[in-house]
This record gives structure tokens, C-alpha cells and sequence, in this order.
């Protein structure tokens, strides 16, 4: 099944049930994307919901519980397919920066749900 641009969140279950994005709406979010990290984080707001989101981050590190690893790899694989390393680069660290702005992406919604309820 595939997800489009203008989908907030697909519903699924358990994560065998991940959508692919097809390469349309792959270079759509590209286009529209302003850096690689803020690629990743378009891609993750299309296959997390917000409330996925609570009390979590990628790793599961700082007492937080890990995201599903399987829709992270899902993410990690569309990151690559769009921005391959170039010869020399690193992609661990390539990575690691995407990973860094979807736990910024997720942090950042935490505070702004909480001035909402205020």
C-alpha cells in the first residue's frame, strides 16, 4: 500500500504492517525538504502518529522506550535511496545526524503539546 505526501499517518498495527512511500512522494519530500535531516523527519511524520511518539526516541536511550525499529530502518532505507554517501563520506555519522533531528522533531513536539495545554 502506498502512502502519499498529504497522508499524516497511516494507520497501522504491529510493525509488519509498515507502508511503503513510492518514489513520487519520495522526491516530493525532497524537493520540499530543506537539509537531508529534515528529509528523515518528513518521511518519520509519515509513517509515526504523534501519539507513537510519548516517552520515546530512536535508541531507547535516557529512559525513553525505542521507536519501532522496524519503521526506523524503513526510514534509514528511504534516507539512503534519496541521499546516497558520496565517495568519502561516512554513513554512520550521516545517519547518526538524521537520527539527531528526528529525536529534535520529537522533543520539539513534547514542549509544543505542552504550551498547548497551558
Amino acid at each position: 500500500r502506498d502512502c502519499v505526501a498529504t497522508a499524516a499517518h497511516p494507520e497501522m498495527g504491529d510493525s509488519s504492517e509498515v507502508p511503503d512511500i513510492d518514489m513520487d512522494t519520495l522526491v516530493n519530500l525532497k524537493s520540499r525538504a530543506c537539509s537531508e535531516t529534515n528529509f528523515a523527519v518528513q518521511v518519520f511524520k509519515i509513517l509515526f502518529r504523534d501519539e507513537e511518539m510519548t516517552n520515546k526516541n530512536i535508541s531507547g536511550a535516557k529512559g525513553k522506550e525505542p521507536l519501532d525499529p522496524v519503521r526506523i530502518e524503513k526510514i534509514k532505507q528511504y534516507f539512503f535511496q534519496i541521499y546516497p554517501c558520496l565517495e568519502g563520506e561516512d554513513k554512520k555519522k550521516k545517519w547518526s545526524r538524521a537520527c539527531e533531528g528526528i529525536n529534535n522533531y520529537i522533543r520539539g513536539q513534547k514542549r509544543a503539546k505542552g504550551k498547548q495545554t497551558k
